[in-house]
């Protein structure tokens, strides 16, 4: 793939997860701060094409604003470990709406092992801590120095102990990993998944080949070649 094909794709997929952004950076008394309101309408359209019965079977979604925002404002809160989250300043169940910390952080790069590594890491420690996110798209991760940070958990649940659960985050972080670059070799894909896989194993063992192959709508979504490195990068 050319350089600028590949530029135009990235951007594509850039300007489509902006569409889907519920989350505005504001200032306030000379700091930043970010403000998310969950009933506006691209918020709610992206979970809608989310919530069909045979996703739920795998995932328990919800499209509610309030539910969102209670699994967000409790992940927030009640999380505590190795990976940061942002502190609320100010949260209104009525309006439907929280202020949080801005943090200053910048997103794993897809294609360097270092950074998607440290993301399985974090995800393991996160499920060490018996939460899962449901929603593991690389930009609500950030890289801050030595420290990581998860930013949206507006679908994350507690008291996650299932290992299929676990595997959704999982399986859905490595069709975002095909996604980056749906050209790529699978030799270079098992290099990729291998560094998340073995930063998440240092930190949680839940989670195999076994319980991923059955995340159907994950799977089905990733071609047999590569499901054959994630397989290599599993055992």
């Amino acid at each position: 793939m050319s350089m600028k094909n590949r530029n135009i794709r990235i951007s594509f997929l850039w300007q489509l997860a902006s569409f889907f952004e519920q989350s505005e950076v504001r200032e306030e008394n000379g700091k930043k701060i970010v403000v998310k309101n969950y009933i506006k309408p691209n918020g709610l359209i992206k979970w809608f094409l989310l919530n069909i019965p045979i996703v739920w079977f795998f995932y328990q979604f919800t499209v509610d604003p309030l539910e969102r925002m209670k699994r967000e404002v409790n992940f927030f809160e009640s999380y505590s470990g190795e990976v940061l989250v942002p502190k609320i300043i100010e949260k209104n169940f009525e309006k439907y709406y929280i202020k949080r910390e801005y943090i200053d952080g910048r997103v794993p790069n897809l294609k360097s092992q270092e950074d998607l590594y440290r993301v399985g890491v974090a995800l393991g420690n996160i499920h060490n801590k018996d939460f899962c996110l449901g929603d593991t798209r690389p930009q609500n991760f950030l890289i801050l120095n030595e420290h990581m940070a998860i930013i949206d958990a507006e679908q994350s649940t507690h008291e996650c102990k299932k290992k299929e659960t676990k595997a959704w985050d999982l399986a859905l972080l490595f069709l975002f990993e095909f996604w980056d670059d749906p050209l790529i070799e699978p030799e270079r894909y098992f290099e990729l998944i291998d560094a998340i896989y073995r930063g998440y194993l240092s930190s949680n063992e839940d989670v195999g080949w076994e319980e991923i192959k059955n995340i159907f709508p994950v799977i089905v979504l990733i071609p047999p070649s590569l499901l054959t490195s994630i397989k290599k990068a599993l055992s």
